[in-house]
């Protein structure tokens, strides 16, 4: 489940007497075109079963090749139009994770064994990197893979179905309750009951250093200073902004409260929980919301809304200030409460025009850098703005595997791969986990910070970073596991991590201890086995070409 995903593309493929073929059994772009020759509609965009795929290959051969630019115009993608079009670029997201996962050379018999059921989400979805329109298309997507999946099944023989959703977002509970990871997690559980093997890999996101996770620890009773959170709302941000406020479990009704201060100066007095406030100075805006529960964990949140900083669109010229925005906290029990703060994502997407600049949290206290210059991997204390709990909003639920990212050549984490613990807020219990369950390559070393995998036309190679590259090779992994010993779980993945360390030790290769994973960075590195990677075969000689 992706972005940018070339099905075209020869990694996906297989040659049988020379005439290619795909070995994708259903595409579903969710925005796509209706296109009657090929496929058929579905609840929203177009769907392309592989006979369909199969057709367009066919109908695409210039001489011997296939001409995938004439084959995604067959298939109704409108390049010539204006708007970002990931497959139209030399890179895309998705088909480089796509490879990852489950590419091979078309003349691998072992990619035959391993079919794929790709989604494209919307490109509007991908865009807001916020992550506030994943719920529904995922959720889609997930039924539209394990339908497909059930349609290859026999009443004795259930296709197993590891999915991959290399998405990110540093907003939500981040307790196992936020809307998506309950989805995912009650969706895990259904197909388990129904006897289908189904596992889901996400990512822990890429968001350690970006100091967007504040904490306020509140004494009890109104102290006469409150505790104060500095956010940053940066300059030329041509989107919204948001900050959320996240309350303890049992925090009984108006406890914890908050103000607002505007980089101007102007203050909106104490928000209790149903109120709110709407600042309005000439054309810049601002709002604050403290709606009550927000959570399917029964969590209050409050949030402050702030309008872009710039704006390009005369008809909509309502802006807020850049600036260093405050928020006050009260609490007015009669014991301590812990207040967390989550900005939500802002940046963009691989690919996508720079029109969002990331707001943080900002600290005098806050150490950036240790004493070699390096950036801190572990919070020093003193500072409201921490780096502990940045794992990804969608990676904190109890079924699903998470990936962190560590360099190939060292084995070192990343100092941008989030880790956890996921929260654990008064009164909500024990949180599902204390970290990603795992940690994958994610940059090859020092010098060279990606991973290689394919392009989106046939016989190209670009390298990617980040933790949504680890998280397809987990997959790849436990791919593998499943055909070999029918599991393919978390726990298989972390016996996985043992064994590979282990292995190591035995072979003499002991890495200093910095660069073992603290338990909130992962459970031990998993690598992908020499030659496994497309990296190794993505450039193909030209007598092997068909």
């Amino acid at each position: 489940i992706d972005d940018g995903l070339a099905f075209a593309n020869e990694r996906f493929c297989t040659y049988n007497a020379g005439v290619r073929a795909s070995r994708i059994e259903s595409f579903w772009g969710q925005d796509l075109a209706p296109n009657p020759k090929y496929g058929y509609g579905a609840s929203s965009g177009h769907v392309f079963p592989r006979v369909a795929i199969d057709q367009l290959l066919q109908d695409a051969l210039v001489g011997n090749a296939v001409d995938e630019d004439r084959l995604y115009q067959l298939a109704g993608y409108s390049f010539g139009v204006p708007g970002h079009k990931s497959t139209a670029r030399r890179a895309a997201h998705g088909t480089h994770v796509m490879d990852l996962a489950c590419g091979f050379d078309p003349l691998d018999p072992t990619g035959l064994k391993r079919r794929i059921v790709a989604v494209q989400l919307p490109t509007i979805v991908t865009e807001q990197t916020s992550g506030l329109l994943l719920r529904l298309y995922v959720v889609k997507a997930v039924w539209h893979i394990m339908l497909t999946a059930l349609s290859l099944s026999t009443a004795t023989n259930k296709v197993p179905v590891v999915i991959n959703l290399s998405y990110g977002m540093t907003s939500g509970p981040h307790d196992g309750t936020g809307a998506v990871e309950l989805a995912l997690d009650q969706l895990v559980s259904l197909f388990t009951a129904f006897g289908m093997r189904l596992t889901i890999v996400v990512p822990a996101g890429n968001s350690h250093l970006t100091r967007v996770h504040a904490t306020a620890a509140l004494p009890a009773g109104l102290p006469i200073v409150p505790v104060q959170w500095s956010w940053r709302a940066l300059p030329d941000d041509r989107t919204p902004s948001f900050l959320e406020v996240w309350m303890p479990c049992n925090a009984s009704f108006n406890e914890i409260q908050l103000e607002v201060e505007t980089p101007t100066g102007d203050r909106s007095g104490r928000i209790t929980e149903g109120t709110g406030w709407l600042w309005s100075k000439g054309r810049q805006r601002a709002l604050v919301l403290y709606p009550g529960f927000q959570s399917l964990g029964s969590r209050r949140m409050a949030l402050v809304v702030l309008w872009p900083t710039a704006s390009i669109d005369r008809n909509a010229p309502l802006t807020s200030p850049s600036g260093t925005w405050k928020v006050y906290l009260y609490n007015t029990g009669s014991q301590p409460r812990v207040v967390d703060g989550r900005v939500m994502r802002d940046d963009n997407a691989f690919g996508f025009p720079i029109v969002g600049r990331q707001a943080r949290f900002e600290d005098h206290n806050y150490a950036r850098f240790g004493s070699f210059g390096l950036p801190l991997r572990r919070d020093p204390g003193g500072s409201v703005v921490v780096r502990a709990g940045s794992i990804n909003g969608l990676a904190t639920g109890a079924r699903t595997v998470v990936v962190g990212g560590c360099r190939a050549s060292d084995l070192y984490v990343v100092p941008y791969s989030g880790a956890g613990p996921a929260e654990r807020p008064q009164g909500c219990g024990m949180a599902t986990r204390l970290g990603p369950d795992v940690l994958a390559p994610c940059e090859t070393s020092v010098g060279h910070g990606g991973i290689l995998a394919g392009g989106t036309r046939s016989n190209s190679t670009i390298a990617m970073h980040g933790t949504s590259v680890a998280a397809p090779q987990v997959t790849r992994v436990l791919a593998n596991h499943l055909e070999t010993y029918g599991v393919g779980d978390r726990t298989t993945i972390w016996w996985e991590a043992v064994l590979q360390v282990t292995n190591r030790y035995a072979l003499g290769w002991v890495p200093p201890l910095a660069g073992w994973p603290a338990p909130d960075d992962g459970f031990g590195q998993v690598e992908v086995p020499n030659g496994a990677l497309p990296a190794a075969n993505a450039r193909r000689p030209p007598q092997y070409r068909p």
